[in-house]
C-alpha cells in the first residue's frame, strides 16, 4: 500500500514533490477513510491526480511504476532463479 512518494530530480520533478494517501485532520467525511488502529493511522481510500497539459501528471505515474518496480525487484529476483 503506498502511503507516502516523495519525488525530487525525476524526470519534470526538479523540486521535491510530496503525495500522501494519509488523511488530515478534515471531520467532515471521517466515515470515508480507513482506519488502521496498529499504526494509530487514517489512510484515504482514492486519490485524484489532476492538472493542465504538461503539468506532469504522466510523469507522476512513471514514478509511482518505478517505485512498484524497485521495490518488487527482490521477488522477481527470487522467480526468476527457481
Amino acid at each position: 500500500m503506498l502511503l507516502r512518494l516523495t519525488l525530487a530530480n525525476f524526470l519534470s520533478f526538479r523540486d521535491e514533490v510530496a503525495f500522501s494517501m494519509i488523511a488530515t485532520r478534515e471531520k467532515q467525511h471521517t466515515d470515508r477513510v480507513f482506519a488502521d488502529p496498529e499504526r494509530d493511522l487514517k489512510v484515504l481510500p482514492i486519490a485524484a491526480v489532476y492538472g493542465a497539459n504538461g503539468s506532469g501528471k504522466s510523469n507522476f505515474y512513471r514514478a509511482i511504476e518505478s517505485e512498484i518496480w524497485c521495490s518488487t525487484l527482490p521477488s522477481r529476483r527470487k522467480n526468476k532463479f527457481r
